[in-house]
C-alpha cells in the first residue's frame, strides 16, 4: 500500500482527506491544513507550499532577445545527424535567411551531448564509471568542433548529463575546459554545471538537463514530463526524489536544489517530445516552463522570447 506520511523532528502523521499521493513524491517540503480526528488520523484540507518563492519583474527592454536550448545531441563520435546539426549551424549563424540571428543572446546545451554508445551503466551507483575509451574520446572531440563554431557567433553554454562524461551525482560540475580544447579557447564558451541557474539582464532562467523529471516520473504516477517540471515549481525543489531514489551529494546545512526565487524560464532538457506552457503561481508568478526536445530523436530545439516569454519548436530535419 502506498502511504502518505508527513514528518517533521518529532513525529510522524498519515495523511488523508484532500490529498493524493499518487501525484506526490518523498522529499516535499509542506504544510497541511486541517484537524486531527479521534483515531489519530490527519484529516487534510489544504496543502500549501514554497511555489519557489518570490519573482522578481520582467525586464522588457523590446530588445526581442532569443534564448535558444538544444539538448541529447548524443554524438558518438561517427556521422550522427551531422546534415542536422549543420541545418542548425547555419541557422545559428545566419546562412538560412540571409542575415544574421542577432537577436539570439545565448545557447544552452542541457546534456547529453556524448551519446548512450559511450555509456557504462546507468545504475544509481557509487562505483565510478570508465569513460576512458576511443569511442568518448572521438564523441568528445566531435562535440568540441561542433561547440568551437557555434561560439564564433554566439555565447555558448554547455551543461553536462546523465549520458556525459561527468561526476554521477546531483548537482554535477562542469566539464574542464581540457575536455573541449577548441571551444574552450573562445570567450563565448562556458562550461556550466546541472543544473544550472543564471540571469540575462534580471531574467531568471534555472535549467536542469532531464534527470530530475525523468526520475519523478518512475516514482510517481505523474505521466507527462510537463507536468512534472511544474510540479517541482510548485514544490519550491528541483530535486524532491534525491537521494532517495536520484544520486545527490550529502549536504548538512544548506540543499542547493531549493528554488529560492522564482525563475521567468524554467527548463528541463532530453525530453522525448517538445512541450510547453506558462505557469501562474498564487502570489501572481509568471513562468514560462519548457520541455526541450531530445536533439537525437526529434532533430529539433526550443526557442524562447525573453521579453516576452513566447517559446516555439524549430525543427531541423532532412531528407535522406
Amino acid at each position: 500500500e502506498d502511504k502518505l506520511i508527513l514528518e517533521d523532528e518529532l513525529q510522524r502523521v498519515r495523511l488523508y482527506g484532500k490529498v493524493d499521493g499518487r501525484f506526490m513524491s518523498s522529499g516535499i517540503v509542506c504544510a497541511a491544513l486541517g484537524s486531527i480526528e479521534e483515531d489519530g488520523r490527519f484529516d487534510v484540507e489544504e496543502m500549501l507550499y514554497y511555489e519557489a518563492g518570490p519573482q522578481k519583474p520582467l525586464s522588457n527592454k523590446g530588445y526581442n532577445r532569443k534564448l535558444v536550448l538544444l539538448s541529447g545531441i548524443n554524438c558518438t563520435g561517427a556521422d550522427d545527424y551531422i546534415d542536422e546539426l549543420n541545418l542548425f549551424q547555419h541557422w545559428l549563424c545566419g546562412n538560412v535567411f540571409g542575415k544574421q540571428n542577432t537577436q539570439i543572446v545565448r545557447v544552452i546545451v542541457a546534456g547529453n551531448s556524448v551519446g548512450k554508445a559511450t555509456e557504462e551503466s546507468q545504475t544509481a551507483s557509487l562505483q565510478p564509471r570508465n569513460n576512458d575509451n576511443n569511442e568518448a574520446v572521438e564523441a568528445i572531440r566531435s562535440v568540441d568542433s561542433w561547440l568551437a563554431c557555434w561560439s564564433k557567433s554566439v555565447s555558448i553554454d554547455i551543461m553536462p548529463g546523465g549520458h556525459d562524461p561527468a561526476n554521477f551525482m546531483l548537482p554535477q560540475q562542469p566539464f574542464h575546459q581540457f575536455m573541449f580544447p577548441k571551444a574552450s579557447q573562445s570567450a563565448s564558451f562556458r562550461s556550466v554545471p546541472n543544473p544550472y541557474a543564471f540571469s540575462l539582464d534580471n531574467t531568471q532562467i534555472v535549467g536542469c538537463s532531464g534527470q530530475n523529471i525523468h526520475d519523478l516520473l518512475r516514482c510517481t504516477m505523474i505521466e507527462k514530463p510537463l507536468e512534472a517540471l511544474r510540479s517541482t515549481l510548485v514544490w519550491g525543489h528541483l530535486a524532491p526524489t534525491a537521494p532517495d531514489t536520484l544520486a545527490c551529494y550529502p549536504y548538512v546545512d544548506t540543499d542547493p536544489l531549493i528554488l529560492h526565487e522564482c525563475p521567468h524560464v524554467y527548463f528541463a532538457g532530453n525530453c522525448d517530445v517538445y512541450e510547453t506552457d506558462i505557469h501562474k503561481g498564487s502570489q501572481q508568478q509568471t513562468t514560462r516552463i519548457i520541455c526541450v526536445p531530445n536533439f537525437s530523436k526529434t532533430q529539433s530545439i526550443a526557442v524562447d522570447g525573453l521579453d516576452t516569454l513566447d517559446c516555439k519548436e524549430i525543427k531541423f530535419k532532412t531528407d535522406k
